[in-house]
């Protein structure tokens, strides 16, 4: 029995039509609840195969995207590059990066000669160097970051400072960066530029042409 039910049909047809195609009956139901049921049951059929050719879409859709290269226009937004690190140590650095603290040195804010810079405290009557309340805060021990993340650069790597070709080629562009050296001139730091593109490495002072 291939053909559609309709109300045409006898009680007896449907009722094999829906142990044909498993569909559970109880056998108090009238003729047309019958029908709704089968009706019902095969329009979730029909839903389900649509919704993974969707999703089969999407993921092909993806695969397309990665494979094919992006030209990128000037002056066009292009996310850089991350290091490859585990989820603890990403939880630190963005913690570290959001409460970060800056120590000046005592009434910075007064006088336009002092700059935003750390002096320790050594006034005798200083309020500061007895650490009392409602002044800015010393550098102490506690404000030190946690080894796993100590020295690294805000976006995760290892900032490498480099002054030639044969440096860039032992770096590891999973967790290090480089960091052109102020020394280099404009020619070499051009090389350095192109074979960091070529082998996926982030250079973080890189100059704007």
């Amino acid at each position: 029995m291939n053909k559609k039910p309709n109300q045409t049909w006898t009680k007896k047809d449907l009722y094999q039509y829906a142990q044909e195609h498993e569909i559970t009956i109880s056998k108090n139901l009238k003729k047309d609840e019958i029908l709704e049921k089968i009706n019902s049951y095969q329009e979730k059929e029909t839903v389900k195969p649509s919704q993974e050719k969707k999703e089969q879409k999407k993921q092909q859709d993806i695969q397309k995207e990665e494979n094919t290269v992006k030209i990128v226009e000037k002056g066009e937004y292009t996310p850089k590059q991350k290091p490859k690190l585990d989820s603890e140590t990403i939880k630190k650095i963005t913690h570290r990066n959001k409460t970060k603290k800056r120590f000046f040195r005592q009434e910075w804010f007064r006088y336009k000669r002092l700059e935003k810079k750390w002096r320790r405290p050594r006034g005798r009557h200083s309020k500061m160097r007895k650490n009392l309340k409602y002044r800015p805060p010393k550098v102490k021990i506690g404000y030190r970051n946690p080894t796993e993340i100590r020295g690294l650069h805000p976006s995760g790597y290892q900032d490498v400072l480099i002054t030639t070709l044969q440096e860039l080629e032992k770096m590891d562009p999973k967790t290090q960066a480089a960091r052109i050296a102020h020394s280099v001139g404009g020619k070499k730091r051009e090389e350095i530029e192109d074979r960091a593109d070529n082998l996926g490495i982030r250079i973080l002072n890189r100059r704007k042409k």
